[in-house]
């Protein structure tokens, strides 16, 4: 009978190596790729995440002192995540703060609740990539905690 193990070796983490050429060419092609795929996605998620720094609309402008700029980055795993606080832009609904690019965009329009000056603010992410002001104040508006999944 031959043996159908597949061994992956730990000094050689991408050598998968199996008497049986059916099974070796399983594990080359596709365990091989399936494997490579999961570590380099896990080795990404161990770094510190890069964010992007959007450019700011309508009179937005990061808050400044200890706070984080605004930005965004999208994880391994296709989700896409907000960060900053912003402050003095224009307080009417639908105003965009800032627009992410295509691939970081939501499939359809998603309401957030963020901190805006110690109370309720919403936040809106739309399917065309705006992120927009919807409620609260201009004093200060956090995007921290903001997170979906992007097409």
């Amino acid at each position: 009978m031959t043996d159908r193990r597949i061994l992956i070796l730990p000094s050689k983490i991408r050598e998968l190596r199996c008497a049986d050429q059916e099974v070796q060419r399983f594990a080359n092609e596709d365990v091989g790729r399936a494997f490579t795929q999961t570590f380099d996605s896990f080795q990404a998620l161990l770094r510190d995440p890069q964010f992007i720094a959007p450019t700011l609309l309508n009179s937005w402008v990061n808050f400044g002192s200890t706070h984080a700029n605004a930005g965004y980055y999208k994880d391994p795993f296709g989700r896409v995540h907000l960060r900053g606080m912003v402050k003095s832009g224009t307080t009417v609904a639908n105003t965009p703060i800032f627009t992410l690019p295509v691939g970081y965009r939501p499939t359809a329009d998603l309401l957030f609740p963020v901190d805006s000056n110690g109370a309720h603010g919403t936040s809106c992410v739309r399917s065309s990539g705006n992120v927009t002001f919807e409620a609260g104040s201009a004093t200060y508006f956090a995007l921290n905690g903001i997170s979906f999944a992007a097409v």
